[in-house]
């Protein structure tokens, strides 16, 4: 069995994502404080970093979808940073 972080870093690595690993643990980090009760988050912090992680799978899943040649429309390509943590 492997741990969730390194099966994410394998999926990076196997997608060529390796450019995302930071942002995956700083979200890991934070999700990780907020569920084992070692950190609390204001709501709209909660949001925020429900949106930085939407967009982070959102980046898989176009990679994903361009790695077995779906046409992707240009505008995918566009970095939005919702949070800066």
């Amino acid at each position: 069995r492997i741990s969730l972080r390194q099966g994410v870093l394998r999926v990076f690595a196997r997608l060529g994502l390796n450019h995302l690993k930071k942002e995956w643990d700083d979200l890991y980090k934070i999700r990780s404080g907020v569920f084992h009760g070692t950190d609390r988050i204001s709501e709209l912090d909660m949001d925020e970093l429900a949106k930085a992680a939407i967009t982070l799978c959102g980046k898989v899943v176009i990679a994903i979808l361009q790695q077995e040649g779906v046409p992707v429309p240009a505008i995918t390509n566009q970095t939005h940073k919702y949070v800066s943590l």
